[in-house]
C-alpha cells in the first residue's frame, strides 16, 4: 500500500506510551476509544512531549508502547492539532511539560501494535535500535518515510467506490478509515451530567436511540457533542456540561464534523433540513 502523497512531506514525531503505570491510559479505554473510530469517529485529546516546542500542526504522529510489562512498538497513528503549551505534569503536579493537542487516526487493537523487531528490521537507521526516551522526537526523513511505508502496509486506507461497485483486492479485517468526532472530556461525570440535563435524544435531528436500539444500549449509543471546538479550548478552560455540552447521535456527530469549520447547532439543523 502506497503512502498518501500529502503525507510524505509532513514531519512525523513519535509520541511515547509508557503502559507500565495502568492509571496512565487503561486497556478498557483505549478499547473505547478503538471502538469509536471503528465505528466511524474520529478522537482528540492531549498528549506529554516533554521539553519539545517545535512542533507543527499538521504533523504526524506515532503513538509508541514502551515500558517493561507489556509489548512494544507502534500502535497508533494521529495528526497534530495544535502548537505544544505548558502545563503540570499528569503524573506530578510540581513539574511543567509541554502538551500537544492529537487527533488519533487509526488506533490498533493493543494486541496487534507493529512490534519493535519488525521496526528495527524495516526502519534500521530508525531510533528503535536502542528505543527513546522523549516523547516528541522527530524522525528523520527517511526513517520517517519507512516507518509510513511500513505502516500503510499494516493499515491501509479505504477507497471509494461506485454505488454497486465492489472494491478489488484482499479485505483486511481491522482496517480502520477516520472520520471526526471530538472527545476531550476524560471524566465521565462530564457526559453522565449532560445527559442528565439533555436526555438522550439526539438535539440535531431528533432520533431517541432507545427506540432503535433498546433502553439499555440506546443509552450508549448517544454521542456528546463539544459546542465549543477542541482546537479553540486551551487548559485553562473549565467546562460546563450543561452549556458546553449537547447528545447527538452518531450519525449526527459524525455528519456535523465533516463541515470545516464545524457549524453551529442552528446551521446544522438548517441543513438538515434543507436536505430533506
Amino acid at each position: 500500500m502506497n503512502v498518501p502523497d500529502d503525507y510524505l512531506n509532513r514531519p512525523v514525531i513519535l509520541l511515547g506510551w509508557n503502559r507500565d503505570p495502568p492509571e496512565t491510559y487503561p486497556r478498557d479505554e483505549y478499547e473505547s476509544d478503538r471502538r469509536v473510530i471503528v465505528q466511524g469517529g474520529t478522537l482528540q485529546s492531549t498528549w506529554s512531549v516533554g521539553n519539545h516546542v517545535n512542533i507543527e500542526i499538521g504533523s504526524l504522529c506515532f503513538l509508541v508502547v514502551q515500558g517493561q510489562k507489556f509489548p512494544r512498538g507502534v500502535v497508533a497513528l494521529g495528526e497534530v492539532r495544535s502548537t505544544p503549551w505548558t502545563d503540570e505534569r499528569f503524573d506530578n503536579p510540581d513539574v511543567s511539560t509541554n502538551y500537544i493537542y492529537i487527533e488519533w487516526l487509526d488506533l490498533l487493537p493493543l494486541d496487534d501494535l507493529i512490534p519493535v523487531s519488525e521496526l528495527k528490521w524495516a526502519i534500521p537507521k530508525g531510533p528503535f535500535i536502542k528505543g527513546f526516551r522523549a516523547s516528541g522526537t522527530r524522525l528523520a526523513v527517511e526513517p520517517a518515510k519507512q516507518l509510513l511505508q511500513l505502516w500503510f502496509e499494516r493499515v491501509p486506507l479505504g477507497e471509494e467506490s461506485e454505488p454497486g461497485e465492489i472494491p478489488k483486492g484482499e479485505y483486511r479485517e481491522g482496517a480502520v478509515r477516520s472520520v471526526l468526532m471530538n472527545r476531550y472530556e476524560r471524566d465521565p461525570k462530564a457526559r453522565a451530567a449532560a445527559l442528565a440535563h439533555h436526555g438522550h435524544v439526539c438535539t440535531a435531528c431528533g432520533l431517541d436511540p432507545a427506540t432503535v436500539y433498546g433502553p439499555e444500549i440506546g443509552r450508549r449509543v448517544i454521542h456528546v457533542h463539544h459546542l465549543i471546538p477542541l482546537s479553540k479550548i486551551r487548559n485553562e478552560y473549565v467546562i460546563d456540561p450543561i452549556k458546553d455540552l449537547i447528545p447527538l447521535c452518531p450519525n449526527c456527530h459524525n455528519a456535523i464534523h465533516k463541515h470545516d469549520p464545524v457549524p453551529t447547532l442552528a446551521d446544522f439543523q438548517c441543513t438538515l433540513s434543507n436536505s430533506r
